[in-house]
C-alpha cells in the first residue's frame, strides 16, 4: 500500500521514522525491507557499512538478469576476500524518463571489515561499465549506538520506495528484491 505524497514519517518496529518521500508516494513493502536490511545486521554486527548506489542499462532489458549477475559476482567477490560474512543486498528497478531502467542498490556489509566504498566501487564500475553507468550517491558507517547515523542511512535509502517508475516493466518481472545471505 502506498503512502500520500505528503507523508514523509513510517511507523516500524515501534519508532518513527522520516522518510524520503521525495514527491512520490511510497511503497511501504519495499520501505519495510530498505530499514530491515541494516537493522538486521546490525543484529549480527556492532558495525555496519551501508553503500547505496546506482547503476543504469544502457540498453533496454525485459528482465533483471543483468543487475541480478552484477549482485551474484559482488558476493562471491565479498566471500572471496572475506570482507563480510553476510550481506544484505535490496535493489529496486526503476524506468520512467529514458528508454532504459535504472536500478537504485543498497549493499550493507560487516563494518569491522569494510569502512569505505573505494574496493567495492572499483569493483562495481569495472563489472557494469560494458552495461551502462555505475554512481555512488553515498556511504555510511552505522554502530548500533547511534541512532542519527541510522537515522540519516534510513532517511537517504527510503528513497528506494517511492513508487513512481516501478511499473514500467514486463509481467512477471520482479520490482525490486531484498537479502541477507551467508557467504560463509
Amino acid at each position: 500500500m502506498a503512502h500520500n505524497k505528503k507523508v514523509t514519517w513510517f511507523h516500524h518496529r515501534g519508532i518513527d521514522w522520516q522518510v524520503n518521500a521525495n514527491g512520490s508516494a511510497l511503497d511501504s513493502l519495499i520501505l519495510r525491507n530498505v530499514i530491515e536490511l541494516p537493522m538486521q545486521m546490525l543484529d549480527h554486527h556492532r558495525k555496519v557499512f551501508l553503500l547505496r548506489f546506482d547503476v543504469s542499462c544502457s540498453s533496454y532489458q525485459r528482465d533483471n538478469r543483468q543487475v541480478s549477475a552484477l549482485i551474484e559476482w559482488l558476493k562471491t567477490r565479498v566471500r572471496k576476500n572475506r570482507y563480510s560474512k553476510r550481506v544484505g543486498i535490496c535493489w529496486v528497478r526503476e524506468m520512467h524518463d529514458a528508454p532504459t531502467q535504472h536500478y537504485h542498490v543498497i549493499i550493507v556489509l560487516d563494518g569491522s571489515k569494510v569502512k569505505h566504498p573505494h574496493q567495492l566501487a572499483t569493483w562495481i564500475k569495472s563489472y557494469w561499465q560494458s552495461y551502462g553507468r555505475y554512481h555512488q550517491p553515498r556511504y555510511y558507517n552505522l554502530t548500533r549506538d547511534n541512532e542519527s547515523d541510522l537515522f540519516e542511512a534510513i532517511w537517504h535509502c527510503s528513497y528506494l520506495a517511492k513508487t513512481k517508475g516501478k511499473n514500467a516493466r514486463a509481467p512477471k518481472v520482479r520490482r525490486f528484491s531484498a537479502t541477507i545471505s551467508e557467504l560463509y
